[in-house]
């Protein structure tokens, strides 16, 4: 009885140390798995499992076998894993998607062979862009700051904003929330002229960040004006405002907009103010005329729409890109009809 127990006790003993074992004792076969972004290295981490401990060297080439001209570099497998950067070049990328092969080297001279896809991360979705006053043609601006609108649709979660002063520039940073729509004012120099502004949104992974340069004009010097002639001209239906003389702006060769107002007698406004861009056929540089010191000769001619029975005189600004406006001379109306009140007095019989 007592040698029987003894045996059961051996026998439960045995199958508890068979449990213990490493699991390693039981591993698969050895595996590579890419990370799925670039690093600043141009090196993309590789991930491997299920390896000897006696592994020591590495070679590997992408989109196509190591030859044997290639040296072995360094190699630590500890618990059977190891990481390594894999280099990448420009060149490689140009397989879609690029293929790393690998040879890792046992000291027993024994070779295993690995490979593995190289899957880049999607860039981040977000829509990057510079808000231009309300009467300002896009990337110029009249004002002291440049405004910065950034939608995230997924992916961004920070970002910078990088506008160069003379002669340094001058970084501003942000945050940005999942699905966000971001907007903020940012200082520019005191200075006109054309400012370059870049725009860092980033991702998880440097790789798949987003980059935006560009280049803001600023320009807060309205229009100058000179020889101005206009009038307004009326044919059967058609009512114009026709314009001409020179303009001359230190960024912009020709008039951009033109904003009209009615006015009555009496000096009150008429309705709103409107705002016109003008086409390539309503305004036009005068070829035929020699340019002066005082600005480029100009015509234009735009369509006014119903005038008001009551209009007496017409406002007029001309504005340049950035949207500095100049006024010039108030428009006399000739076909201004001004409506009377008669008194007819009662006569009795």
């Amino acid at each position: 009885m007592r040698l029987h127990n003894r045996f059961r006790s051996l026998w439960l003993v045995w199958i508890l140390l068979l449990c213990t074992q490493p699991l390693a004792a039981q591993s698969g076969q050895p595996h590579l798995e890419l990370d799925n972004y670039i690093d600043v290295d141009w090196c993309v981490d590789g991930f491997f499992t299920n390896l000897p401990s006696t592994i020591d060297a590495v070679r590997w080439r992408w989109n196509q076998e190591p030859t044997d001209d290639q040296r072995w570099l360094w190699f630590t497998v500890q618990d059977g894993t190891a990481t390594r950067c894999l280099t990448i070049t420009d060149e490689d990328l140009s397989q879609d998607p690029p293929i790393v092969y690998v040879q890792l080297r046992d000291l027993d001279g024994t070779i295993i062979s690995l490979s593995a896809p190289f899957i880049k991360a999607p860039p981040i979705q977000v829509t990057i862009e510079i808000v231009s006053p309300e009467r300002a043609m896009n990337y110029y601006t009249n004002r002291d700051h440049v405004t910065l609108r950034v939608i995230n649709h997924s992916g961004g979660h920070d970002g910078y904003i990088a506008i160069w002063y003379e002669p340094g520039i001058v970084f501003h940073d942000f945050s940005l929330s999942p699905q966000e729509e971001f907007q903020r004012d940012f200082p520019l120099p005191e200075r006109e002229g054309e400012i370059v502004t870049t725009v860092v949104v980033n991702g998880e992974r440097i790789t798949n960040s987003r980059q935006i340069d560009f280049v803001v004009t600023r320009d807060v010097t309205p229009p100058v004006l000179t020889n101005t002639n206009a009038t307004v001209e009326t044919t059967g239906q058609s009512t114009r405002l026709i314009m001409s003389g020179q303009f001359a702006d230190a960024y912009a060769p020709l008039p951009r907009a033109v904003e009209w107002q009615f006015l009555a007698r009496d000096g009150t406004t008429i309705g709103a103010p409107v705002f016109h861009i003008l086409t390539d056929d309503e305004v036009q540089a005068v070829t035929t005329a020699a340019l002066v010191s005082d600005g480029t000769p100009y015509q234009l001619a735009v369509a006014l729409g119903a005038v008001p029975n009551h209009a007496h005189t017409l406002q007029v600004r001309v504005f340049d890109r950035a949207g500095n406006g100049q006024p010039i001379t108030p428009i006399q109306l000739n076909s201004t009809s001004v409506p009377h009140i008669v008194h007819i007095p009662f006569i009795g019989r």
